[in-house]
């Protein structure tokens, strides 16, 4: 399963502060790539909530890149390189719109 929040990164910290200044976007399309470890291709959409929510479950382990599709509601924010988080803990390599180089185990 992975899951998180499509918001507003107002100050391009990488996390998400307050929710009342850097809220969830909803309705935002979300993208999980990647090739799971059989070695097929995964491509999974997803529409977020109304709170910027995603969900994606049955994932089997893997490599993946998480992408948005970024709405008019990002066109106030720089996309400068900043990494994105799992956990609180900074992973992969991106911008404010895709997150590359997640793996996923089999206990994830």
């Amino acid at each position: 399963t992975l899951s998180g929040t499509a918001f507003l990164d107002v100050d391009q910290s990488g996390t998400r502060g307050d929710p009342l200044v850097e809220s969830g976007v909803g309705s935002q399309d979300v993208y999980l790539n990647g090739v799971d470890y059989l070695g097929r291709g995964v491509s999974l959409p997803y529409n977020t909530d109304g709170n910027g929510n995603f969900l994606f479950t049955s994932i089997l382990p893997g490599a993946y890149r998480l992408n948005i599709l970024p709405t008019s509601a990002f066109d106030d924010i720089p996309t400068t390189g900043i990494p994105g988080t799992i956990n609180a803990v900074t992973v992969g390599t991106g911008n404010t719109f895709s997150i590359e180089g997640i793996n996923i185990g089999s206990n994830e």
